[in-house]
């Protein structure tokens, strides 16, 4: 059953060329999809998630800087990492650490609180401990040194110095 008025399909050369360029479209699709990546991956983050306020960036550089301040304060001759364990003692008593260093937020506000431990490496022995603990819970900062202490027996090869601090 062959009729004749069928023609058999026959594709023209000037048809392929109104077809798309499948490599400009290919190379078009990938940048586009790489911008859309590389959005994602920057923008998205900052949307979704908290962002710190200027209170909490200054409390956790004044921990930071705190803990800075002690051991370049406190470091002997030897080594900058090894504390001068009777200043670490009798240097900071417990009503003066807020005052020594100033510690204010970004409005002026005051520090809740701030406790400096001297610790074990193990975390299992606490050595000294200046400052005192906030009535709100876990501090809502905290930074850890290494360091050692030389009249320290527990200290000598290296210990934590952990400063802690409450909004």
């Amino acid at each position: 059953m062959v009729d004749g008025s069928r023609r058999p399909i026959t594709i023209d050369r000037d048809d392929r060329r109104q077809r798309g360029q499948t490599t400009q479209d290919f190379a078009i699709g990938v940048g586009v999809f790489l911008i859309a990546v590389a959005f994602a991956f920057t923008a998205v983050p900052a949307i979704t998630g908290t962002d710190a306020g200027p209170n909490e960036r200054i409390a956790d550089a004044r921990t930071d800087q705190i803990a800075t301040a002690i051991v370049g304060d406190l470091a002997t001759d030897e080594s900058p990492t090894e504390l001068d364990g009777d200043r670490l003692r009798n240097e900071y008593a417990d009503d003066e650490i807020q005052k020594r260093f100033g510690l204010r937020t970004a409005d002026g506000v005051a520090l809740e609180s701030v406790r400096i431990t001297l610790e074990t490496i193990d975390r299992e022995t606490e050595l000294l401990t200046r400052g005192e603990d906030s009535a709100s819970g876990r501090p809502t900062d905290s930074v850890e040194r290494l360091v050692s202490v030389g009249d320290t027996e527990d200290c000598q090869v290296a210990c934590r110095l952990v400063v802690e601090v409450w909004r």
